[in-house]
């Protein structure tokens, strides 16, 4: 798009210049602007189908710009959250965040990160691949930025702990004393 650029001085009229008011303000020759097109896209996640809690699992993830620019943020994170349905909102758990490569036009970013299934939920659910989690970047398109990975939770026994057969070993407790006891767990 065609823009100017203004230049003004003395804006509120507020120093008397006599017959010198009318030089200002300053108008630009016409600059052309292009258009910012950086585009990350979540492009893949990869992973188990099944998981169990406290699985540690091995996620393959590749963020790619799709646009033309370089990003601009020099500090970006990315994110892995764990989710009932496949959009990202507040009920969804972070399993991790991590940083953002700047990536010129056409550039990606791929890895693998471990993380460890937490307790609680199971069923099916989706792991979410999230490009930019903070919206760092003048991004063109963010309905992209949001990869769905469709997974199976497996709960697993837990531990039960109960306390019994507590008995008080010290003969005389006294007020603000320490006191010894015995118990089973």
């Amino acid at each position: 798009t065609s823009q100017y650029l203004y230049v003004v001085t003395d804006a509120d009229n507020d120093i008397f210049e006599y017959i010198g008011e009318n030089n200002n303000v300053y108008q630009s020759p016409i600059i052309n602007i292009q258009p910012y097109d950086c585009d990350l896209k979540a492009v893949s996640l990869k992973c188990n189908n099944t998981m169990q809690w406290n699985q540690v699992v091995n996620f393959e993830y590749k963020i790619k710009n799709i646009g033309s620019s370089t990003t601009t943020s020099t500090l970006y994170y990315n994110a892995i959250y764990l989710s009932q349905d496949a959009v990202l909102d507040n009920e969804d758990i972070l399993l991790k965040s991590f940083e953002g490569k700047k990536l010129a036009g056409g550039d990606s970013q791929s890895g693998e990160i471990q993380l460890t299934i937490p307790y609680g939920y199971s069923g099916n659910a989706n792991i979410l691949l999230v490009s930019d989690v903070y919206s760092r970047n003048p991004d063109v398109d963010i309905e992209n930025n949001i990869c769905v990975k469709e997974v199976t939770i497996e709960s697993v026994p837990v531990p039960d702990l109960a306390i019994s057969d507590v008995t008080l070993i010290t003969e005389y407790p006294a007020a603000g004393q320490p006191i010894r006891i015995a118990y089973t767990v």
